[in-house]
């Protein structure tokens, strides 16, 4: 399985990354998201049970948590 974080909650990733990415999680899991506004995170990350949020794409990607 792939391990996935999406930087970007507008409504491209809300209406077709994280759907597409739900219907093929024996594939991929989507484990952390990324946004600058923390109400669209906040709601997005609730809708789909993510609980690795982060504001700051550089925070996303960092290897050494």
């Amino acid at each position: 399985m792939i391990k996935i974080g999406v930087v970007g909650c507008g409504l491209i990733a809300q209406m077709m990354h994280l759907p597409h990415l739900r219907e093929l999680a024996e594939l991929y899991d989507v484990v952390a998201r990324c946004d600058l506004s923390p109400a669209t995170l906040r709601h997005v990350a609730d809708h789909y049970a993510i609980e690795k949020r982060h504001h700051d794409y550089r925070d996303l990607t960092r290897t050494d948590k």
